[in-house]
């Protein structure tokens, strides 16, 4: 496997930076919410309300950064997110009233919306593709490690007043907040793709030859990236202005994944079923009511289920260690099917266990150590492909015309899915047994599983570019010729059957004549 350079592992760290900053602001809106309504003599039941803002503009951040991202670039995008963050945690301090309270939560949610939806993508498009899936995966391993510093520090802060909490967490977050933003801008540069779709050839090519430790694995890459763009290998221009709209990008492109080419649909239902399936396990809900996972063992107080739930936020973070080792050489698809049956075994055995403790009224020894087997179980299970291969499987897997547009629809999706399942924890729970639920969720992730099989497919890159020429070529299979140049048609041809058969050699099939 070649080793990137360090530059590479700079700028994917910098920017997996910010999902810190999104877990460490997740924690402290969590734990001083009920503070700053008191403090505003607002009524309790309006935190409901702050949820669904926060979550619509998450929503509405997303949807807006994937013309963002296709019209600005990636970069901008990514230190947008970072200041939107800035921006809420100082609002959300100094606010005075409702409405300004209100702003602040906008302002949160739009950067995790935004950041969500662009450092996945930016990582994904600037990382060899040798250890793509080792710089993909930062985002959840830092979001795992600032929950776990949010949850320590707020357990340490609760022999401390209600008002010096929030401000430690404010300036920790809005400090660190500040600094990435400037480092981020500039350190980072922009996407090799994006570079090379508007033409400026130059400068994606040293950006690649940057960020890949090895020149043979550099060069590939780029003349790959000029095949597409219909550049000839002795085309020495720095930048070419007539690259074809068709290949740059066509702006508002909601219409084709409204009515997707089949090619296209098969890619859409992939995506937005990882995406269900991975909200559906419900450990950010479950995290932020403080879980009722731990009553399982007899764990009532609220320090006590705090430890407890630091501890399986560790042991989550230390498993993130098996992907980042294995998705490069496995593939994804097979580590996101073992995690998934992993999730759903332990859910499921959960469920039952709820039964077979609570039935009895007391404690039971080897009962209560099995459930908490299984949740660390469940911990390991979701880290191994449910938390950091969707990330990447977005970028991957839609072709670069609908890469931004697309994964912006799977994040939308993906917030929602956990608004849902974070009102469910709150309510759900009042009416059915705990058991009950774990048990309706297992059998739903079991189907989904199941119509995944059918559907979720290997990404990488070379895959993306092949999908990326048929979705040109069907798009525009009548008239492809007159819009698109002659030599471009025939440099795009050539490169389809080139890699067709290069990925056949590797796999190993029949190749045609």
């Amino acid at each position: 496997m070649a080793v990137p350079r360090f530059y590479a592992i700079i700028c994917a760290a910098l920017a997996s930076s910010l999902f810190f900053i999104f877990a460490f602001d997740q924690v402290m809106l969590i734990s001083n919410s009920d503070y700053l309504l008191a403090r505003l003599n607002i009524k309790n039941v309006y935190n409901i309300d702050f949820v669904v803002i926060t979550t619509s503009f998450e929503v509405a951040g997303s949807l807006a950064a994937g013309l963002l991202l296709d019209w600005r670039g990636r970069r901008l995008v990514v230190i947008l997110s970072g200041v939107m963050s800035f921006i809420g945690v100082l609002v959300m301090f100094m606010s005075n009233s409702y409405t300004v309270l209100v702003f602040s939560r906008i302002a949160i949610g739009t950067g995790i919306g935004m950041g969500y939806l662009s450092i996945p993508i930016y990582i994904a498009e600037l990382s060899p593709l040798s250890v793509r899936g080792v710089l993909a995966s930062f985002p959840e391993v830092l979001f795992n490690i600032g929950f776990l510093l949010g949850s320590v520090l707020d357990l340490k802060m609760s022999v401390v007043s209600e008002r010096l909490t929030l401000l430690i967490f404010v300036i920790i977050s809005a400090t660190s907040s500040f600094v990435i933003t400037i480092v981020l801008s500039v350190l980072i540069p922009e996407s090799p793709s994006w570079l090379m779709r508007r033409g400026r050839i130059a400068e994606a090519t040293r950006t690649i030859i940057r960020c890949t430790g090895e020149t043979e694995e550099a060069n590939e890459r780029i003349n790959i990236m000029r095949l597409i763009l219909g550049v000839l290998a002795g085309d020495s221009r720095d930048v070419v202005d007539d690259i074809p709209r068709e290949v740059r990008g066509r702006g508002f492109l909601w219409m084709e994944l409204f009515y997707p080419t089949p090619t296209i649909a098969g890619v859409i239902l992939s995506v937005n079923i990882i995406q269900v399936i991975q909200q559906l396990t419900a450990i950010d809900s479950l995290i932020s009511i403080g879980t009722p996972f731990f009553v399982y063992a007899n764990i009532i107080a609220d320090e006590q289920a705090l430890i407890g739930l630091i501890c399986a936020m560790c042991f989550r973070t230390i498993a993130l260690l098996a992907p980042m080792l294995m998705l490069d050489k496995y593939g994804r698809v097979r580590l996101l099917m073992i995690s998934i049956a992993g999730t759903v075994i332990s859910l499921g055995l959960l469920g039952v266990l709820y039964f077979s403790i609570y039935s009895s009224h007391k404690f039971v020894g080897g009962q209560n150590i099995f459930a908490i087997f299984c949740i660390f179980t469940l911990a390991g299970s979701f880290s191994l492909g449910l938390g950091p291969i969707p990330y990447i499987y977005n970028a991957e897997a839609f072709p670069y015309g609908l890469r931004s547009q697309g994964t912006s629809f799977a994040v939308a999706i993906h917030r929602l899915v956990r608004y849902f399942m974070h009102i469910s924890s709150l309510t759900i729970y009042r009416w059915l047994p705990f058991g009950i639920v774990l048990l309706l969720q297992t059998i739903v992730m079991f189907f989904l599983m199941f119509l995944g099989l059918n559907n979720i497919r290997e990404t990488n890159q070379e895959l993306a570019i092949i999908l990326n020429l048929i979705h040109i070529m069907t798009r525009h299979s009548v008239i492809g010729v007159i819009l698109l140049r002659w030599k471009l048609f025939m440099a795009v041809t050539s490169a389809y059957y080139d890699l067709v058969y290069q990925i056949e050699k590797k796999m190993q099939l029949p190749t045609y004549d």
